[in-house]
């Protein structure tokens, strides 16, 4: 009788250590990224950001353990189609990647200008060929800017630098994202404004290697559920001071938001 006993508690122990083992083994999902502030950057060494803290939420709703890696744009999305890392983070449509229904976030893209310069409202691409352009090294853009005519496209390394050539009078635009562009004029100072109305909006997605449909559809059902719910939202202000649904006023009617 004993030895019976003793055999039932050791089977129920194995029971219960396996199921706790079940439970707490989240499945591991792998990310990389370029730092773009404020969507993401390494903050004393560690990933950060709007998108890394939306990601982080959404892996933990979907039952994942994400962890993320900085590296050069190109060098993610390639090592992405290989299978090296699931997803990358912020990407808009690219031949080869997968994405879900929701995005994460809003490329909203407007020409910059300084402050006591008048251009007028924005119309067409045409209208603002006599000017000096900036455009930042990495990123896809339309053949309506690159084909248009600038006498001038300077390829730069981020929105900072492209204003601070602008402010001195080496170049006389830029055409960036409205969140990044705010972010660099608070953080150094810049005295810009878009034109309005905004150029053009994209979605932008975490995209994934076409192998992981899986992994990408329950990380697109937690971004759903964020953008129900208004978590989403949440994450933006702390970042920004202005929500996801904001954006897309922003994108809609001309706006843009304050530094």
């Amino acid at each position: 009788m004993r030895i019976l006993f003793d055999c039932l508690i050791r089977s129920v122990l194995v029971v219960v250590l396996f199921g706790a083992t079940q439970v707490f083994a989240a499945d591991k999902l792998k990310a990389c990224f370029v730092e773009w502030p404020p969507y993401t950057r390494m903050i004393d060494g560690q990933p950060g950001g709007i998108t890394v803290d939306i990601m982080k939420a959404a892996a933990e709703r979907a039952g994942f353990e994400i962890s993320f890696r900085n590296l050069p744009w190109q060098r993610c999305i390639v090592m992405v189609q290989r299978g090296e890392y699931d997803f990358a983070l912020d990407a808009v449509e690219r031949p080869g990647l997968i994405h879900g229904d929701h995005p994460n976030a809003l490329y909203v893209q407007a020409f910059w200008l300084r402050d006591g310069d008048d251009y007028g409202p924005y119309e067409y691409v045409g209208k603002l060929v006599d000017k000096r352009l900036a455009l930042m090294q990495g990123f896809q853009y339309s053949a309506k800017i690159l084909n248009a005519g600038f006498p001038v496209i300077e390829w730069v390394a981020t929105e900072e630098v492209a204003g601070k050539m602008i402010m001195k009078n080496r170049l006389d635009l830029v055409f960036a994202d409205v969140v990044v562009m705010q972010q660099a004029i608070r953080d150094h100072g810049l005295a810009l404004k878009p034109m309005l109305p905004v150029f053009s909006t994209q979605p932008m997605y975490p995209s994934f290697n076409v192998g992981q449909r899986e992994k990408m559809r329950r990380i697109d059902d937690a971004i759903g559920a964020m953008h129900a719910d208004g978590s989403l939202d949440e994450v933006y202000q702390q970042h920004t001071g202005a929500g996801f649904s904001d954006l897309v006023k922003i994108s809609s009617q001309g706006q843009t938001l304050r530094p």
